[in-house]
């Protein structure tokens, strides 16, 4: 994590890949960001909160319930599903394939999801099905040596 002058590792369970749905149709970031709420209650923030909390620990243990626990982002994903109904899909492709955790990547349209190692090909296949002919999935690495 950084918060503009100081940082700090996050740890992270070997065990965890990641793969990335890239739609090819876009979704401009501007588009994006109109459509979040200008407000939003405090009920959603709390639980946005605990959804963060469970997604960290998640990644250091790859404890699939905590990582269930993380999805479902009220605040970005909610709001943004009718702009890109294909992200919707992909997300749950990639929880049907095994992931233990699929979101929207930044402003979307892109799917990251997580996953065990030993379950990446059965994600990354029903991924591709999933997206044939929209778009592209990649695998992801890791940078763990973090900000120098």
């Amino acid at each position: 994590m950084v918060d503009g002058l100081n940082h700090t590792p996050l740890p992270l369970n070997e065990d965890l890949a990641f793969i990335a749905a890239v739609p090819a149709s876009p979704l401009k970031t501007a588009e994006a960001r109109a459509a979040l709420r200008e407000h939003v209650g405090r009920p959603a923030v709390v639980r946005s909160l605990a959804r963060f909390g469970f997604l960290l620990k998640g990644l250091e243990t790859a404890d699939p319930v905590l990582l269930a626990r993380a999805r479902g982002d009220e605040l970005h994903e909610a709001p943004r599903a009718a702009l890109s109904p294909i992200t919707g899909e992909l997300i749950a492709a990639a929880l049907k394939g095994g992931a233990l955790h699929a979101s929207w990547s930044g402003a979307g349209p892109t799917v990251l999801a997580i996953a065990h190692r030993s379950d990446v090909a059965d994600v990354e296949a029903t991924l591709a099905k999933a997206i044939e002919g929209r778009g592209e999935v990649r695998p992801l690495t890791v940078a763990t040596d973090g900000w120098r």
